[in-house]
C-alpha cells in the first residue's frame, strides 16, 4: 500500500475523488486467509486505477461492545499496521 491514514485524517474528499476498493475486519494475526483478502483488494483497486483502502480497529470489536472482555491479541496493533502496509 502506498498511502496509509488514520481515520480521523480521511475526510470525505478523499473518498470523492477516487475509485476505491475497501476491506473492512479486525485482521488479528494477519494470517493468509486476511493476506488473500487483502491483496485482493489492493489488485482490484489497481485494475480501476483506484485507492486499496484497509479499515481495521485497534480493539477486538466484542471489547467495545462489552468493556469487561478483555480479548488477548495476537500481535499488537503497531505490528498488525505495518503487515498490512507491506501488502
Amino acid at each position: 500500500m502506498s498511502e496509509l491514514l488514520e481515520l480521523k485524517k480521511i475526510n470525505n474528499r478523499y473518498f470523492r475523488d477516487k475509485n476505491s476498493v475497501i476491506v473492512i475486519g479486525f485482521f488479528d494475526g494477519v494470517h493468509l486467509g486476511h493476506k488473500k483478502i487483502i491483496e485482493a483488494c489492493v489488485k482490484r483497486a489497481k485494475k480501476i486505477s483506484g485507492a486499496s483502502i484497509v479499515l481495521t480497529f485497534n480493539k477486538p470489536p466484542l471489547n467495545v461492545i462489552e468493556s469487561e472482555m478483555h480479548k488477548k491479541l495476537i500481535i499488537s496493533y503497531e505490528e498488525k499496521i505495518k503487515i498490512i502496509d507491506s501488502l
